[in-house]
């Protein structure tokens, strides 16, 4: 029998050399770091930034211009309350500017496809009057002369001055928005209050006024688009519509009634009326008391 305090036993070396193993997986290595452990923390609860949202991305021009069309057409007091203080007074000339010469690109395609000038209805008058008895005696020179008498008149082509007047369409337009903002300035400098307690929400300049007139084109594109429409239907509805939203604006923007609105718009028209009726009074009284000396 073997001993295995012996130091010469085989299988002492073994039996030491698991002991010596068993302990390595034990003990720990010092020379490495220690797995760090991670501590166990509450959630913070998320702050008032994490909570907002990110900013929507702007609009292009062509999808922002026609937002503001689809706005100012269908719900015209969202517009003046929110949309509306955001445009500058360029935007706002810029908007009905481009409003205006797509209403005449259309009205210009509408006449063309319908080819309803001045002569084209001299000629359908003709046609029925030939119907007639009394009429059908009527020589056809009689109608053409005047015709020929009619296009002598005109120096260019007819497609040469549509084409003029899309062209000078803008410049029609700025002057038509500066020229009515003055007047419904006036009148709006009149019938506006001024107190503290009633302050409008934009101040009673020209500016303001001419930039409600600028957002009031939009119906127009309304009215070329229903252009087919017989005995200019189409056009009084855009005139309709043209009121009725610059009423709205009004009413929003300086917190007026809808008939102080109206008032500001036909105030200053009446008003410069009587004032050219005065002026041309004044302008007959002066030539008669010039040809009255003359003669005398």
């Amino acid at each position: 029998m073997i001993d295995s305090d012996d130091p010469k036993d085989p299988n002492a070396d073994g039996l030491e050399k698991h002991i010596r193993l068993d302990w390595d997986e034990i003990q720990p290595d010092l020379t490495k770091p220690a797995a760090v452990t991670e501590p166990v923390t509450e959630e913070k609860p998320q702050s008032a930034q994490d909570d907002i949202p990110s900013a929507p991305k702007t609009p292009g021009i062509i999808k922002q211009f026609y937002l503001d069309l689809i706005h100012v057409l269908t719900e015209p007091r969202y517009f003046f309350q929110h949309r509306y203080p955001e445009m500058s007074l360029s935007n706002a000339l810029a908007f009905g500017v481009l409003v205006n010469w797509i209403a005449a690109t259309l009205n210009w395609i509408t006449r063309f496809v319908h080819h309803e000038t001045l002569m084209d209805g001299f000629i359908k008058i003709k046609e029925k009057l030939q119907e007639l008895p009394f009429w059908k005696n009527i020589p056809d020179d009689f109608w053409s002369q005047g015709a020929d008498r009619l296009s002598a008149r005109s120096f260019f082509p007819d497609w040469v001055t549509e084409i003029l007047a899309i062209l000078i369409s803008p410049f029609q337009s700025l002057i038509h928005f500066c020229v009515y903002g003055f007047i419904l300035f006036l009148g709006g400098y009149l019938l506006i209050s001024k107190n503290e307690e009633n302050a409008s929400t934009d101040p009673v300049v020209i500016r303001s006024f001419v930039k409600l007139v600028c957002i009031s084109a939009a119906p127009y594109l309304v009215a070329s688009i229903l252009g087919f429409l017989p005995i200019g239907l189409g056009t009084f509805i855009g005139w309709i519509y043209s009121i009725a939203i610059l009423a709205i604006g009004m009413m929003v923007r300086f917190r007026i009634s809808g008939l102080r609105a109206l008032t500001i718009m036909v105030l200053p028209t009446f008003a410069g009326i009587a004032l050219l009726i005065l002026f041309l009074m004044f302008c007959a009284v002066l030539v008669f008391g010039l040809l009255a000396s003359f003669f005398h």
